[in-house]
């Protein structure tokens, strides 16, 4: 069972485009202020973030751009559900792409949803609460 060291359970948003970011982490903020939030630029980046944190420190969720240099979301994915010790963490992809072939290649690489990124704030933070509510449901079944 895995438990938080933080008070407040983490989630990582990982885009390069630091605008999207930006307005990501500001609808969180706005719906909540009970998750401790963690910007990464790449998939590179979180897998070294994941690497070096103890299992107590696992986010409650992951929350992933489609479209990135060096490893893009998809190919992060699947690094992700390789590792048992990451398969049960929520990850959403957040992409600009609304291909329905996109969206089921990323739900049989073990993305928990996809979403395509909003153009409005009121969609921005519909899509932040659909995302809260994947990371409550996990916490509540490791809790």
């Amino acid at each position: 069972m895995l438990k938080q060291i933080h008070s407040k359970p983490s989630i990582l948003l990982v885009d390069d485009d630091p605008e999207d970011r930006e307005l990501l982490m500001h609808a969180f903020l706005q719906i909540t202020d009970e998750h401790h939030l963690t910007s990464l630029q790449s998939g590179k980046m979180l897998m070294d973030l994941l690497a070096h944190i103890d299992d107590r420190e696992l986010p409650c969720l992951i929350v992933l751009d489609s479209n990135m240099p060096e490893i893009n979301g998809k190919q992060t994915l699947k690094l992700l559900q390789d590792n048992p010790r990451y398969q049960q963490i929520p990850k959403i992809i957040y992409s600009t792409s609304s291909l329905v072939r996109d969206r089921v290649e990323c739900l049989s690489l073990g993305a928990k949803d996809y979403l395509v990124k909003p153009n409005s704030v009121n969609e921005i933070l519909h899509a932040a609460r659909k995302m809260l509510d994947h990371c409550d449901a996990y916490r509540k079944r490791i809790a």
